[in-house]
């Protein structure tokens, strides 16, 4: 099975990957891997939004709103 690495432009490196046609997101810091729909931990705030593992919290990545 080949991979895709990219990183992302904004937050943290966290590198979304390629498995069977889904994007899966890992965090950099305890290695918790979830599609990019998954498991992450959401912080909605007016403008902008915190993408956090839900594992240890780490910050995954920051987006506008």
């Amino acid at each position: 099975m080949t991979r895709t690495h990219a990183t992302e432009s904004v937050g943290s490196a966290t590198a979304p990957r390629s498995e069977g046609g889904k994007a899966v997101l890992v965090c950099p810091h305890c290695a918790h891997e979830s599609p990019v729909r998954g498991d992450w931990l959401l912080v909605v705030e007016d403008d902008r939004v915190q993408v956090h593992c839900p594992d240890c919290w780490a910050e995954i990545t920051e987006r506008p709103r």
